[in-house]
């Protein structure tokens, strides 16, 4: 045993099975767990020691486990067991699976039983694979299982979504195993089953978007992103159906994906625009982001009393750049809520010759309040040194 084990108690010397047996039944809590340790550090050698009145190693371990009232200690004594050799340490953790709910407990047995060959390891994993009501004895299964070549597609997708590692690959999506990701993309692994459908590209969104009667509302709003993002062309059609037939949630993720379309926006504009007049705000702005027409841009940057619309209509003008819309994207520096007033230095950010032009005015006959948004404007076009002069010619920084 070792040194440390030893240095626990004076007395404490394991030279047979009998002295090792007493030494892990000690009343003293740090001597056992001292003992437990040194023998987790080298289990086979304490299994030499044999047998004390027809007991071994085994046999004290896993009556301590079923007995110890202390958690520390049972989980220590269950992790020694579980390095052990032997079908009665298979037995044990193989009940440890099915009847602990301590997550410790579980992994511990269920990195060893994943030790077991294939076919056994299908036997006493496969149960936890498919359920609900315990994730960790689930992910276990999935960690145990997930390298099997006979599992169906519904158990690998399982698998997948448990093991939580690009190394599981699910099966692909397609005809013949969508009636599992259905179920996925509804369930509680929705998300993640989400992220594994992307990563498998066009395949697996033409398939989708073939099956749009079928997906649940968040589905559809993350095709819709997803597409919109990747396979634009294709997306075109499903956009359409969303803004012209909602719901409204699904309504607001189509508004939301169109600028992404830029020039090509104005596919959308007819049915884009109803949405601009809608009581709900979060939809009106995004239909003003969309490029609604009929909308009074310059009145809304100018005293919307809803903020969000009000920054909306300044990104908007900023995207369009006329010569009307750079004049009040410059009078906006000096708005009174700073949000306006870093939206529209953005804007004139974003219009090149035009905003910087807009922004030295500003610098040389604006309005106090004003000019450090105009600042802004200057140094994110890179005119630090035309700043600079023009603060020294105005007497900043001089006594």
């Amino acid at each position: 045993m070792s040194q440390e084990a030893a240095e626990q108690g004076a007395e404490l010397r394991i030279r047979s099975a009998a002295d090792l047996e007493r030494a892990l039944e000690s009343p003293d809590i740090a001597v056992r767990l001292a003992v437990l340790k040194a023998v987790g550090e080298n289990a086979r050698a304490a299994m030499r020691y044999g047998k004390h009145q027809g007991r071994d190693l085994v046999d004290v371990l896993i009556d301590q486990v079923n007995t110890l009232d202390n958690s520390s200690l049972r989980q220590a004594a269950f992790t020694v067991l579980s390095l052990l050799p032997g079908q009665r340490v298979k037995e044990a953790l193989i009940k440890e699976l099915h009847f602990s709910g301590e997550p410790e407990a579980i992994m511990a047995a269920g990195r060893r039983l994943a030790q077991e060959e294939p076919q056994e390891r299908r036997r006493i994993f496969l149960p936890f694979l498919m359920q609900d009501d315990d994730p960790v004895k689930a992910r276990q299964a999935a960690l145990a299982l997930a390298d099997l070549a006979d599992l169906t597609p519904e158990e690998r997708l399982r698998a997948a979504l448990l093991g939580t590692d690009p190394a599981y690959e699910p099966p692909a999506l397609d005809s013949g195993t969508w009636p599992c990701w259905r179920e996925a993309l509804r369930g509680i692994h929705a998300e993640y089953a989400r992220q594994l459908a992307q990563r498998q590209g066009g395949q697996a969104f033409r398939e989708l978007k073939g099956r749009w009667p079928e997906l649940d509302l968040a589905s559809k709003t993350w095709l819709l992103t997803w597409g919109s993002r990747e396979f634009a062309l294709d997306t075109v059609e499903l956009l359409a159906q969303a803004l012209e037939q909602g719901p409204e949630d699904l309504a607001l993720a189509a508004l939301r994906c169109v600028p992404r379309y830029h020039l090509a926006a104005g596919l959308f504009s007819q049915a884009v625009e109803p949405w601009a007049r809608h009581d709900d705000p979060r939809l009106k702005r995004a239909a003003i982001r969309a490029g609604a027409k009929g909308v009074d841009l310059i009145a809304l940057a100018k005293a919307e009393p809803y903020e969000g619309l009000r920054l909306a209509a300044v990104e908007r003008l900023g995207r369009e750049g006329e010569a009307s819309s750079v004049e009040v994207l410059a009078e906006l520096l000096a708005a009174e809520s700073w949000r306006v007033r870093s939206a529209a230095a953005q804007a004139l950010i974003g219009l090149g010759e035009k905003g910087l032009g807009a922004a030295r005015r500003v610098m040389e006959q604006g309005p106090p309040s004003a000019k450090a948004a105009a600042a802004q404007v200057l140094i994110g076009q890179g005119q630090e040194e035309w700043l600079a002069q023009g603060m020294e010619k105005a007497g900043f920084g001089q006594d």
